[in-house]
C-alpha cells in the first residue's frame, strides 16, 4: 500500500479496515472499507490533500450533516463523516454492482424503457432532497449507482458542503465543483445561487446520454464544452436515435431549457413526464442470488410477469401493447392523513399503499407512482396545486382514525374524497368505517377503489374485479407486521431496517404460512441481504429461494414472488 493508505489506515483503525482503492474522481479518492464496529462493507470516501487542505474541516463536516437527514429509497445514505490525522472522510454503504456510468461503457445506449427508469427513479430522489433544500450539484452517470435494477443517487450534498466550507479558498486548489458535460448554464457560468431546477438540467443530460449513446456537448477542451451549455442549443435527441418517442424527446429539450423558469420544476413533475412512457419492450431479465462461495444461481422472469411487476413498481398501468392514450384518466393517491398519533402512521401509509396497489391493476387508469407521491405527505398544498405539478386529472385525499383497545381490538374510520383537478369539484366523500380485522379492512380498499372506477366510468374487467376483492391474508396480526415490515424497508436503505423488516415478516409468516405477498416481500429482503453485502453466506441465499418458493406454492401467479 501507498504512505497515503498506510497513513489513512493507521488513523481509522479503531474504527475502520482498509481493504483497497475502488477509484478515484475529481474531489476524493474511494476505497472499500470494513466497518468493525458493525461489521459490513463501507465505501469510505477521502478528500484529495490538497482539497481538505483548503476547507475548513470543522464547517464541512457541519455542512454534510445535511445529507445524513435525507431518507429515501433511491438516496444512497450517509453513514459517518469526520477527520483523522488531516484526512477529511465520509462513510456510504458499499453497492455491489455497477455505476450507471460503468452499464455505459458497456452499452453505450441503453433500451428506452431502462433509461426512463432509471431518470424517473433519480427525478424522484431529486424531489425529496429538494424539499429539504438540499441541491446535489453533480448528477452525473459517476453518481447513479444500480442496485437490484434501480436507480440509487451517490454523493448528495458533498458538492455543496465543499463549496460552502471552502469559500473563496477552493479556486486554489484548481478543483471545479460539478462535471462539464453536465453542467447547468447558471453552474456553468459561475452562478452562487443555484436551485433544484439546475439538478434537473444535469438530468436531462444524463438522460440525452442513456438514448443517444453521448452527452448533448462535447468538445477539446472543458471551456468549448462550458460555452456550449451557455449559448448553444442542444440538438434534439432523435437526430442520433431517431426511435426515441416524440414524447420523450419533447421531455428531454423541456429539462435542457436555457432558461430555469422554462425547465420542470419541482422534480416530481418531471418524474410524472417520465412516467407517461409505457413499457414495450418485455424481454426476459435475470437476477442473482450469490453466496460466499461465488456460485450463482440464476431466475428467469417471463416477459408477461416481467410487465405486470414493472407496472406496480412505477405505478405505471399497461394498457394493451402499445402506447396509452392521451384520454386515460391519471390519479394520484396522496398519502392518507393520520389522525391517530405517530404511532400509527405506518397503518395510515400501509391503507395509502394498498389502495394505491389495487388501483394499479386497473385498465385504463393510470396511477402516479407511490415514490412520487409520498412526498406530498404533510404538504400545505391543495389539491388542485398537486393535481397541477403532477399533470393528473384526479386527486384522492383523505383521512385514517385508528381506535384500539389494550387487546388490539377496535375499529378504524377512513374518509376518502375524489377531486376532479379541472375544477376543483369533489365528485364524492364517503365515511367507511370497519372493525380492525383483515376481511374488513380489505373490504374497506375494495369498496374505495370501485366507487373511484364508477366516477371515473371505467368498466372492470372479472379478473379485476376478483383482484379488487382479494384478501392477502386472514389474520390482523399477521397483516399488522407485513406494513410495519414495508415501513421499515421504503423507509431506510440500511442492513437496521432490513434486518428489523425480515424479523417481522418472518412472524407474519409464521402467524399465517399462507400469506403469499409476505413470504414474496421476505425473499425480497433477504435477497438484498446478499446483494448488498450484508451477508454473504449461501444460507442467505437459500432463505430467499425457499421464501420465493413458499409464495409460489400458496400463489403460482404472484408477480411478486416470481420477482
Amino acid at each position: 500500500m501507498t504512505d497515503a493508505i498506510d497513513r489513512l489506515s493507521t488513523a481509522l483503525s479503531d474504527r475502520y479496515k482498509i481493504e483497497r482503492e475502488l477509484g478515484s474522481g475529481g474531489m476524493a479518492t474511494v476505497y472499500l472499507a470494513e466497518d468493525l464496529k458493525l461489521e459490513r462493507k463501507v465505501a469510505l470516501k477521502v478528500l484529495k490533500p490538497e482539497l481538505a487542505a483548503a476547507l475548513g474541516p470543522e464547517r464541512f463536516l457541519r455542512e454534510i450533516k445535511l445529507t445524513a437527514q435525507l431518507q429515501h429509497p433511491h438516496i444512497l445514505p450517509l453513514h459517518d463523516s469526520g477527520e483523522a490525522e488531516g484526512f477529511l472522510y465520509y462513510v456510504m454503504p458499499y453497492v455491489e454492482g455497477e455505476s450507471l456510468r460503468d452499464r455505459l461503457n458497456r452499452e453505450k445506449q441503453l433500451p428506452v424503457d431502462d433509461a426512463l427508469q432509471i431518470a424517473r427513479e433519480v427525478a424522484d430522489a431529486l424531489g425529496s432532497a429538494h424539499k429539504h433544500d438540499v441541491i446535489h450539484r453533480d448528477i452525473k452517470p459517476e453518481n447513479i449507482l444500480l442496485e437490484e435494477g434501480h436507480a440509487v443517487v451517490a454523493d448528495f450534498g458533498i458538492a455543496r458542503a465543499v463549496d460552502v466550507a471552502g469559500g473563496t479558498k477552493l479556486t486554489e486548489t484548481g478543483i471545479a465543483l460539478g462535471t462539464p458535460h453536465y453542467m447547468s448554464p447558471e453552474q456553468a457560468s459561475g452562478g452562487q445561487d443555484l436551485d433544484g431546477r439546475s439538478d434537473i438540467y444535469s438530468l436531462g443530460c444524463v438522460l440525452y446520454e442513456m438514448l443517444a449513446g453521448q452527452p448533448p456537448f462535447s468538445g477539446p477542451t472543458v471551456e468549448s464544452i462550458v460555452h456550449q451549455h451557455i449559448t448553444v442549443e442542444v440538438p434534439p435527441v432523435t437526430n442520433l436515435r431517431p426511435a426515441v418517442p416524440a414524447e420523450i424527446a419533447g421531455t428531454i429539450a423541456r429539462t435542457l431549457a436555457k432558461a430555469p423558469a422554462d425547465r420542470f420544476s419541482p422534480a416530481g413533475q418531471l418524474a410524472t413526464a417520465l412516467d407517461r412512457r409505457v413499457v414495450t419492450q418485455t424481454a426476459p431479465t435475470t437476477a442473482t442470488v450469490s453466496g460466499a462461495t461465488g456460485s450463482k444461481r440464476w431466475y428467469t422472469v417471463g416477459a408477461v410477469a416481467l410487465a405486470v411487476i414493472l407496472g406496480v413498481w412505477l405505478g405505471v398501468r399497461t394498457v394493451g401493447s402499445g402506447d396509452v392514450s392521451s384520454e386515460v384518466p391519471r390519479i394520484v393517491v396522496l398519502p392518507l392523513d393520520n389522525l391517530s398519533g405517530a404511532e400509527e402512521d405506518y397503518f395510515a401509509d400501509g391503507m395509502t399503499e394498498e389502495i394505491t396497489s389495487r388501483l394499479a391493476g386497473i385498465t385504463g387508469l393510470r396511477v402516479i407512482a407511490r415514490q412520487t407521491a409520498i412526498q406530498y405527505k404533510g404538504s400545505p398544498k391543495t389539491a388542485r396545486e398537486i393535481a397541477e405539478e403532477l399533470d393528473v386529472d384526479y386527486v384522492l385525499e383523505g383521512t385514517v382514525r385508528t381506535d384500539r383497545a389494550a387487546d388490539g381490538t377496535g375499529q378504524v374510520r377512513i374518509t376518502p374524497q375524489l377531486v376532479r383537478a379541472s375544477d376543483d369539484t369533489h365528485l364524492w366523500s364517503d365515511i367507511y368505517t370497519a372493525d380492525l380485522v383483515p376481511g374488513e379492512i380489505f373490504s374497506i380498499q375494495t369498496q374505495i377503489a370501485e366507487r373511484i372506477t364508477e366516477s371515473m366510468d371505467i368498466a372492470l374487467l372479472e379478473p379485476e374485479r376478483e383482484a379488487l376483492a382479494a384478501r392477502p391474508t386472514n389474520s390482523l396480526d399477521a397483516y399488522q407486521l407485513y406494513l410495519r415490515a414495508l415501513d421499515y424497508h421504503y423507509r431506510e436503505i440500511s442492513e437496521r431496517a432490513r434486518r428489523l423488516a425480515i424479523d417481522l415478516l418472518e412472524e407474519a409468516v409464521t402467524l399465517d404460512p399462507h400469506f403469499a405477498v409476505a413470504w414474496a416481500q421476505l425473499s425480497i429482503l433477504h435477497s438484498l441481504m446478499v446483494r448488498n453485502f450484508y451477508d454473504l453466506t449461501d444460507e442467505r441465499g437459500d432463505m430467499a429461494k425457499a421464501a420465493a418458493d413458499s409464495a409460489l406454492r400458496v400463489a403460482p401467479n404472484l408477480p411478486q414472488g416470481h420477482t
